[in-house]
C-alpha cells in the first residue's frame, strides 16, 4: 500500500500500538534481591549478613552469587585484610580481583 501524500490511509498498521519490546522490561522479585543484595554488600555488610537476610540455606549460595559483583568492593576486604598483617609492604591481589 502507498504511504506517500496520497495515501487512500487503508494502511492502519501506522495506528496500531507499540510493540511490546519497546516497553522496559518487568522487573522480578529477584532482580530486586540481587539489587539489595549487591547494594548491600557495596556499602561494606559482610556475606553472612546477605546470607541471613536472603535466607539463603549456605554461605556458598550466597557468595557463589554476590561476590563476583563488584570486585572493586572484593579488592577493598583483600586490602583491608592485608593492611591488619604485621608486616609491612603491598600484597598482590589475585588476578581476578585486578
Amino acid at each position: 500500500m502507498c504511504k506517500g501524500p496520497g495515501s487512500t490511509g487503508d494502511d492502519l498498521g501506522d495506528l496500531s500500538p507499540p510493540p511490546r519490546h519497546d516497553r522496559p522490561p518487568a522487573i522480578t522479585l529477584r532482580d530486586l534481591r540481587l539489587v539489595s543484595a549487591t547494594l548491600t554488600h557495596g556499602a561494606g555488610d559482610d556475606i553472612h549478613t546477605i546470607e541471613e537476610t536472603l535466607r539463603h540455606s549456605t554461605i556458598t549460595l550466597t557468595s557463589g552469587t554476590y561476590t563476583s559483583l563488584l570486585p572493586e568492593v572484593d579488592r577493598a576486604e583483600v586490602e583491608a585484610a592485608a593492611a591488619l598483617l604485621p608486616w609491612t609492604g603491598r600484597v598482590q591481589a589475585p588476578p581476578e580481583l585486578s
